[in-house]
């Protein structure tokens, strides 16, 4: 996976989920550059912000309500979530690919 800069690990986790799941289609620079002319904002130091989450993941993805971690990769998919840091209304993105049978994804 591509070594992530400050700010950009939802563009680097759809870097990582295009190179290993679709070919090749969708790059972590592109999904920037589509952020940036989403958002207007060049400066991707504090990352995507939630109001363009939806229509940045939904331009390269095909995207399928959620029921529950487990289920949703029995199904095959991937799950691409956001998980709580220390910092305050911080948070960092990352893709679960499987679990294991004691409940850890």
């Amino acid at each position: 996976m591509t070594t992530q800069i400050q700010g950009l690990c939802v563009v680097s986790i759809m870097g990582y989920l295009g190179d290993n799941l679709c070919d090749g289609g969708v790059t972590q620079d592109a999904a920037a550059f589509y952020h940036m002319q989403l958002s207007g904002n060049v400066d991707m130091t504090q990352g995507v912000e939630l109001q363009y989450m939806d229509d940045l993941v939904n331009h390269y993805f095909y995207t399928h309500n959620f029921g529950s971690f487990t289920n949703t990769i029995d199904q095959g998919y991937v799950v691409m979530t956001d998980m709580a840091t220390s910092q305050s209304n911080v948070f960092h993105n990352v893709v679960i690919v499987g679990y294991k049978y004691n409940g850890y994804l």
